[in-house]
């Protein structure tokens, strides 16, 4: 379409008239900011690039995916320390607004005061918002949503309403505390006794904690598709997910305070469920110590790349030959044990010659070679701290959620 010269001319009027500040502050100002509704930018005239557009870069790249409160405080503790020398309020980024311009619209902030904002975080914090006013506002709300399962909908208000409610939490917990330490044959550290043998053998406990929590603290255990054969699922070992996110943290010299703070958060923890301070104190150090043993003989992750080399399919017979000190049948057939109760389902009892893959051979070598050199009251008491750490302590109020605080701000410092 050709436009006419009086229709340019006025084209031409209503830019000039929308975009003043922006044009005075090119003229005035090294750097100016063009600032809209939804997102800021920087612009350097000159060739050098300024601080500034580096940090604004950085903001507007970044993007938070945290789950809790404590957790994004250890991820954007960083990024918040490498911004505060900056003065984003200094005369540079302020110079093109005048004493006569309505101040503008700014973005929401984070709610959780990160550094980094993004159209995702703002899409996620809507959606957390819509929820939120869905859950506390009552049925005649949620009946008007179409295709809504309305036992579903009660379940997940319960639910909401739980979590929110600390003092039912804190009256309540303990009782599912109890109840489940009694299906772990108990917890040493928190008992009287020092007996070094245990009422549950090692293998029917970890089948426990991976059949009802997902444990991964000694090895994972899962069921997937097998990689040399995609039609058909095979069970599979691999290596430990570590409490300290990464195997260095158990050996290197800098990152000796992080230890120490994880071994006062698991002495604290064991004195608050009630445990003797002097028992607490030993066996901290003692959970340390294996736990660090265990990351020692992992393979680290820049060994890890090729499946192919990871891949090697055994039977349960050939394992328990290969590595005796561990019952692998058992632990199995434990982890299903319970699915054989449901009606429906066909009894699942596995035999020796029951295929397993096994990614890095050499970890469970030497995994099999560790454990008899630990009592197994202290597998028991790594494999229950594990289970509380990862299922129960996030979830807590004070004084748990204090601890885990100081245990955070540590790791952050």
């Amino acid at each position: 379409m050709i436009m006419t010269t009086t229709e340019q001319n006025a084209v031409g009027t209503l830019l000039d008239n929308a975009t003043p500040s922006v044009s005075k502050s090119k003229e005035t100002s090294p750097v100016a900011p063009s600032i809209s509704g939804e997102s800021t930018t920087l612009e350097a005239t000159t060739a050098n690039h300024s601080p500034l557009t580096n940090v604004a870069e950085e903001q507007n790249s970044a993007t938070s995916t945290a789950t809790s409160v404590l957790p994004l405080v250890a991820i954007n503790s960083d990024k918040k320390n490498s911004l505060e020398k900056i003065p984003l309020s200094s005369p540079t980024m302020t110079a093109t607004r005048t004493a006569a311009e309505p101040p503008k619209k700014t973005r929401r902030r984070n709610k959780h005061d990160a550094p980094s904002v993004s159209n995702f975080e703002n899409l996620g914090q809507e959606l957390e918002l819509a929820l939120k006013e869905l859950l506390e506002n009552g049925p005649e709300t949620l009946s008007n949503i179409k295709e809504t399962n309305e036992e579903a909908v009660k379940k997940a208000k319960y639910f909401y309403q739980m979590c929110l409610n600390e003092t039912e939490i804190m009256t309540s917990w303990r009782n599912v505390f109890d109840q489940v330490l009694h299906t772990f044959g108990g917890w040493p550290s928190l008992e009287s006794s020092s007996d070094p043998n245990i009422r549950i053998r090692i293998e029917r406990l970890y089948g426990i904690m991976v059949s009802k929590f997902r444990a991964d603290s000694l090895f994972k255990a899962t069921v997937q598709p097998d990689d040399k054969n995609s039609d058909k699922h095979i069970l599979l070992i691999d290596q430990p997910a570590l409490n300290l996110f990464a195997r260095d943290f158990y050996m290197l010299t800098e990152t000796e305070v992080e230890r120490l703070a994880y071994r006062t958060l698991i002495r604290d923890v064991l004195v608050l469920l009630g445990a003797d301070h002097r028992i607490a104190e030993r066996d901290s150090l003692e959970v340390l110590q294996f736990e660090t043993e265990l990351a020692n003989i992992t393979v680290s992750e820049d060994q890890r790349h090729d499946i192919a080399e990871l891949y090697t399919k055994y039977t349960i017979g050939e394992i328990k030959e290969k590595f005796p000190n561990f019952d692998w049948l058992l632990f199995f057939n434990t982890i299903f044990e319970n699915i054989n109760e449901q009606k429906g389902i066909i009894p699942i009892q596995f035999e020796n010659n029951e295929p397993i893959v096994i990614y890095g051979a050499e970890f469970v070598a030497r995994l099999d070679k560790l454990l008899p050199t630990f009592e197994p009251r202290v597998v028991q008491n790594y494999l229950t701290w594990c289970w509380f750490f990862k299922a129960m302590l996030r979830d807590l109020p004070d004084p748990f959620a204090l601890t885990m605080f100081k245990f955070y701000r540590t790791l952050n410092c």
